[in-house]
C-alpha cells in the first residue's frame, strides 16, 4: 500500500509544472482513483514520506493539510492519516471561467469535458473580458469548487483575485499571466509562431517599402 503511494508520486516527477507538494497530493489522489488506496486505509507517516521521497517535512505536512481541507483524508487521534473519502471523482466540481462561448472556447470546453468525464460536474461562467463581471463571478464561486479553470484578464486587479485561490486548485488557460512559478498553465504562445511565419515570408516582405504589424504588448 505504501509502495503504491510512493510509486504514484514518483511517476509525476516528469511533470515539471507540479511543485513537490502538488505531486504528493496528486499521487495520493491517483492511488485512490485506482483503488490502490481505499476507504479507511492508512497513509504513510510523515517520517516515512520523508524517507521515501526525500522531501522536506513542511512540504509533506502541507500536502496532507491540503487533502484534509478537501475532505479526502483525516488525522485520527495521533494515530496517523487515513483515507475518509474514496469516491473522489463524483465529488469533484469544476468552475470553468471563459471569455465567451465562441467557436474556440466551445471546442476547448468540449475537449476538457471529454477528458475529465461525465461524472465530474463542470459549471461554466463567462466574463466577456470585463473586470467587473469577472470579480462578480469570482465572489460567487470562491470556495465552492475543487478546481478553477480560468481564462484570465491581464490586469493587476484580476491577478490579485486569482492569488486568493490555492495553487493546487487553479489552472490558468488560454492567456498567460505571471502569478508564480508554482501555478499551472495551459496557454497559447504567439511569439515563436509569429517569428516563424515572418521568417517564411521575409522574401515577400522585401517587395514592400513598409510593413505595419499591429499587436498588443500585453
Amino acid at each position: 500500500m505504501e509502495l503504491a503511494v510512493f510509486e504514484k508520486i514518483h511517476s509525476l516527477d516528469k511533470l515539471q509544472s507540479l511543485s513537490k507538494h502538488e505531486k504528493i497530493v496528486q499521487g495520493i489522489l491517483d492511488a485512490i482513483n485506482n483503488d490502490e488506496l481505499q476507504l479507511n486505509d492508512p497513509l504513510p507517516s510523515v517520517n516515512k514520506m520523508i524517507g521515501g521521497l526525500g522531501f522536506a517535512r513542511e512540504t509533506i505536512v502541507r500536502a496532507y493539510k491540503d487533502l484534509i481541507e478537501r475532505g479526502i483524508i483525516a488525522s485520527k487521534n495521533r494515530k496517523g492519516y487515513f483515507v475518509i473519502n474514496g469516491n473522489i471523482r463524483q465529488q469533484q466540481k469544476i468552475a470553468m471561467v471563459l471569455y465567451a462561448f465562441d467557436t474556440f472556447q466551445e471546442a476547448l470546453f468540449k475537449s476538457f469535458k471529454s477528458v475529465v468525464g461525465e461524472e465530474v460536474q463542470i459549471d461554466l461562467f463567462f466574463h466577456h473580458n470585463n473586470s467587473d463581471v469577472f470579480e462578480a463571478i469570482f465572489n460567487q464561486i470562491a470556495g465552492n469548487y475543487s478546481l478553477y479553470v480560468v481564462a484570465p484578464i491581464a490586469n493587476d486587479r484580476i491577478e490579485k483575485l486569482l492569488l486568493n485561490i490555492p495553487v493546487f486548485k487553479l489552472l490558468i488557460i488560454d492567456r498567460y499571466i505571471q502569478l508564480s512559478e508554482d501555478h499551472s498553465y495551459v496557454v497559447q504562445e504567439f511569439e515563436t509562431p509569429a517569428y516563424e511565419i515572418f521568417q517564411k515570408l521575409k522574401e515577400r516582405f522585401s517587395n514592400y517599402e513598409e510593413i505595419v504589424f499591429f499587436f498588443r504588448e500585453n
